[in-house]
């Protein structure tokens, strides 16, 4: 009679058991974090939308869903933020096909040329100011919707 678990499982058994639960909950973990609130150092957390206008730059947050107004040469731009990418979504200009899309990337951005207004997604460093005058602060300069 061979010894084990009492179910007829051997110890090779059990170990693959347990290597095969353990990546399962790893591979599972992110969703999670997702579902429940990200941990506090994430990517995602880390990652702010700066854009750049005549009047200067602005750091937006990407874990906040809002709608900003920036005001470029030609008259006002809405920028929009929604899980964590943004996009131009209304422009004075007279080509507003020439931007479409999300920005959803590091170093990914859309550009509306006439009003000169760029959105670019960066990653900030921990405890430094975001790129674009912006910083971890709660302070951004641009209406919200």
């Amino acid at each position: 009679m061979t010894r084990g678990s009492g179910l007829g499982l051997n110890p090779a058994d059990l170990r693959l058991g347990a290597v095969i639960l353990t990546v399962a909950l790893l591979a599972w973990a992110p969703l999670g974090w997702r579902l429940a609130g990200a941990p506090p150092d994430t990517d995602f957390q880390r990652k702010v939308f700066v854009v750049t206008t005549p009047e200067g730059a602005v750091a937006l947050p990407a874990d906040r869903d809002a709608c900003y107004v920036v005001t470029g040469s030609l008259g006002k731009t809405v920028v929009e933020v929604v899980d964590g990418r943004a996009r131009i979504a209304a422009s004075p200009c007279p080509e507003p096909a020439c931007h479409a899309g999300w920005v959803d990337r590091p170093g990914e951005r859309r550009v509306c040329l006439p009003n000169r207004v760029v959105v670019e997604m960066v990653t900030r460093s921990d405890g430094k100011a975001a790129p674009g005058g912006g910083s971890d602060s709660e302070t951004y300069d641009a209406e919200t919707h």
